[in-house]
């Protein structure tokens, strides 16, 4: 197996974040918090409940890149699905900034 299959992932520091659906994209930065905390910083509104990952409430279709979790979560997703209270974008090797695109 390849050295790099066996790498975790981890937060980039920089990403293009594309909101699919209200057609924003804005730059996140490390420090810039979950994605949930970014889109409600551009004005857009998700629901949300819990802000822990446990109720689901958050949950968005991943339509393009990767994200990891910055804690623990319990709601269940799935295929494309994540939860933005706990997403953060996730580093690609070679790439100083990454991008996503979320359903939102």
């Amino acid at each position: 197996m390849p050295e790099s299959a066996c790498k975790p992932l981890i937060a980039a520091r920089q990403a293009v974040v594309n909101f699919a659906v209200s057609g924003i994209e804005q730059v996140w930065k490390e420090g810039d918090g979950t994605l949930l905390e970014f889109a409600e910083g551009l004005g857009l509104l998700a629901d949300f409940s819990c802000r822990s990952g446990h109720c689901g409430s958050c949950k968005r279709k991943l339509l393009a890149g990767k994200i990891i979790y910055q804690s623990e979560v319990t709601a269940e997703t799935a295929g494309n699905e994540i939860l933005l209270c706990c997403a953060l974008p996730a580093s690609v090797e070679g790439q100083e900034t990454v991008t996503i695109k979320i359903e939102l």
